[in-house]
């Protein structure tokens, strides 16, 4: 065989391997899934960042919101984006519009520890206590199972 066929036989081979490996099944899950874990970092850590004036304006706005969900999500972002700290910027940007949301696109979900639903989150959730927040996706499935079966959050 030349030199050019090989060549040519070569080039294909590689192709195929890279299309056949783009197409694996579950490849998206899994870059969904650590995309989301990305996003959850960000806010964990903006949330460590805060100091005492932003971290009473935050305390100040999740009070009352304890049973919805949603409505702490979009205090947490509106408490972040009016944050006179210049080190609270990487959750901002994930923010969008003015609601965390995993790279499914789904809104984050948030719990309070006065929320009702916290003693029924799974245990390994609740330890996972960020500035009297918890929070977590409901995976890609998109059921919110409070932390169980593919449910994700930052284990601490």
């Amino acid at each position: 065989m030349d030199s050019k066929a090989l060549w040519a036989c070569s080039l294909i081979t590689v192709a195929a391997v890279a299309c056949a490996l783009w197409f694996i099944p579950g490849r998206g899950v899994r870059n969904r899934t650590v995309r989301t874990f990305h996003i959850m970092q960000n806010i964990a850590m903006d949330l460590d960042l805060l100091e005492n004036q932003d971290s009473n304006a935050l305390v100040r706005a999740i009070s009352g919101q304890a049973n919805d969900s949603l409505e702490l999500n979009k205090a947490v972002a509106a408490v972040f984006k009016a944050s006179a700290d210049r080190y609270i910027t990487n959750s901002v940007k994930s923010a969008s519009p003015g609601v965390f949301r995993d790279a499914w696109g789904r809104p984050l979900w948030f719990a309070t520890q006065s929320s009702p639903r916290f003693g029924s989150l799974h245990p390994d959730l609740r330890r996972t206590n960020h500035n009297v927040l918890v929070f977590w996706s409901a995976g890609p499935n998109g059921t919110n199972e409070l932390g169980f079966a593919d449910d994700l959050f930052l284990h601490r």
